[in-house]
This record gives structure tokens, C-alpha cells and sequence, in this order.
């Protein structure tokens, strides 16, 4: 972008990203994975349009997500019933088992 070699446009918010995505008016789009994944599996986006959006992995480092709690005993009970709670949770099956979860109980628009 710095060098001129890419023209980007600032996108109001993701959804409407990517519906411009979708309506080829983006070439491509930064998004991250679970958002993306997130709005596809909603009501607003059919199954032919989920069909339509492919996600090249690997091109940005990931980042680390922080969460915060008050700093105190309410806090400190939420951060360890979190942090038990997240050690149980195989993230990519939980994800799989979700989206697989959208496409049988939800009809098919088109």
C-alpha cells in the first residue's frame, strides 16, 4: 500500500465488507477467521454465498487475545472458572462441529 502497488478503500464494517466482497466490488478483504466464519454462518448469508468466500491462512501472524478482569475477588473468581473452562475446549473441533451444526439445521436459501 505504501508503495502505491496496492489501493485500498476503508470498509464501514465487516458485514457490509463483505457483502462489497461478494458483489465483486473488493478483489479481497482483512478479515479475521472467526469473524469471517462468524458472519457466514448467520441468517444474512446463504449457503451459495458461504460457498462463494475462500480465507487464505497463514498470510498475517496470528495475535494473542487478551481478557480482562476486575481486579478483584469477583474478578480473580472469573479469571479461574475462565481459565478452567478454556483448558477443556478443543477450539478447531468446537468450530467444525458449529459450522457443521448451521448447515443441517438451517434450510438452504438461494
Amino acid at each position: 500500500m505504501r508503495r502505491g502497488v496496492l489501493h485500498v478503500q476503508e470498509g464501514v464494517n465487516d458485514e457490509t465488507n463483505l457483502r462489497k466482497l461478494l458483489g465483486k466490488r473488493f478483489e479481497a478483504m482483512v478479515i479475521e477467521k472467526r469473524v469471517l466464519r462468524h458472519l457466514l454462518a448467520s441468517h444474512r448469508f446463504t449457503r451459495a454465498e458461504r460457498e462463494r468466500v475462500t480465507f487464505a491462512e497463514n498470510l498475517f501472524h496470528e495475535r494473542t487475545v487478551h481478557i480482562c478482569f476486575q481486579r478483584n475477588s469477583a474478578g480473580q473468581a472469573q479469571q479461574r472458572a475462565f481459565n478452567e473452562a478454556a483448558r477443556d475446549i478443543d477450539l478447531p473441533k468446537f468450530e467444525r462441529d458449529y459450522l457443521r451444526r448451521l448447515d443441517t439445521d438451517r434450510p438452504t436459501v438461494n
